[in-house]
């Protein structure tokens, strides 16, 4: 099918009130109307998500912001200039026509216009904000290519192919409610980025056990079939993956080139590289393919590598570290 009678199917499916996967610049979604919570539930049973995690509506032009939000602060039109369209998602007052299933009875609601052209597109000709989580079930690594969707939900959920996607983790997610910004999900815009066009401190939220304001924030996220630990260190990292060698029948890898490249690999090891480790895009790009690869390998336990916290890198170690709790 082409991408445009796919991009139209979607549209149709999404207006006659089904759910719909689709890539974005970050990963893929699971979307439906923003407008009908009955089509919102649908996405809530697919995913085994809990309806207290709120969604974030995606919008294709800022005129649709009128629908869905109460008032724009000056800080947040600063963030929108700078960055939308683009992996960005902002917390705004709601309109009261929002339906609480979106928003998890709080009376904020994220937005944010993706970059993407599929899904650009398939918002204009949906004609309504679309809601879209990461198209994935509860708790596991978000889908990043179309292939992932099509292994999470089989043929239950229409998807759009778009091969793999750009950023390969979530967008960002801060509010400028309170008296000074905070991040409420680290993803692709990094706290750096936003300090620079905003011009002041941004602090970053803990988890917490209340209701999330935002995706991200309270459940297990990301995580493969098997445990996942995270090391520091090459030289702890041997001891460790030889141990492991010794009480596991199959173990896996995830790291850098040059980590891999530094060990010694037993037969009874699968390693996936995520690419150069002074490329924290790069690496981002391939974490959650390369955590897909290793649940269809079935290893019975994952040794991760650590990366720096600078820039893109602290939603790349947010993503693992959230793979590796529970």
């Amino acid at each position: 099918m082409k991408h445009s009678d796919a991009i139209s199917q979607g549209a149709r499916l999404i207006r006659a009130g089904e759910i719909v996967a689709f890539p974005t610049e970050t990963v893929y979604g699971l979307g439906a109307d923003a407008t009908n919570p009955i089509a919102i539930k649908k996405i809530y049973s697919t995913k085994g998500r809990p309806q207290n995690n709120p969604l974030i509506a995606h919008i294709s032009d800022r005129k649709q912001l009128q629908h869905l939000v109460t008032s724009i602060p000056n800080k947040a039109e600063l963030l929108m200039d700078a960055f939308w369209p683009g992996p960005l998602t902002i917390l705004f007052r709601k309109q009261s026509s929002v339906p609480e299933i979106v928003t998890a009875g709080l009376d904020t609601v994220g937005v944010r216009m993706p970059s993407h052209p599929i899904a650009l597109e398939l918002i204009r000709q949906a004609k309504t904000p679309i809601v879209a989580p990461s198209a994935n079930p509860s708790g596991k690594p978000s889908g990043t290519h179309h292939d992932h969707i099509q292994d999470y939900f089989g043929d239950s959920v229409f998807c759009i192919p778009g091969g793999s996607t750009e950023i390969g983790v979530e967008s960002t997610v801060i509010t400028v409610l309170g008296e000074h910004p905070v991040i409420l999900r680290a993803g692709a815009i990094s706290k750096e980025n936003i300090e620079q066009v905003l011009g002041e401190p941004v602090q970053m939220a803990l988890h917490t056990d209340d209701i999330p304001l935002s995706p991200g924030m309270k459940y297990k996220h990301y995580a493969p079939n098997a445990p996942l630990e995270l090391i520091s260190h090459t030289a702890e990292f041997q001891e460790r993956l030889d141990q492991a060698c010794e009480k596991y029948s199959f173990v896996g890898v995830l790291g850098s080139t040059q980590l891999i490249s530094k060990l010694e690999i037993q037969d009874n090891v699968l390693t996936q590289t995520l690419g150069d480790r002074n490329n924290l895009s790069e690496i981002s790009r391939n974490l959650f393919a390369r955590l897909h690869a290793f649940d269809e390998s079935k290893v019975k336990i994952i040794l991760a590598e650590r990366f720096p916290t600078d820039g893109i890198g602290q939603a790349i170690m947010d993503k693992l570290t959230r793979a590796s709790e529970g």
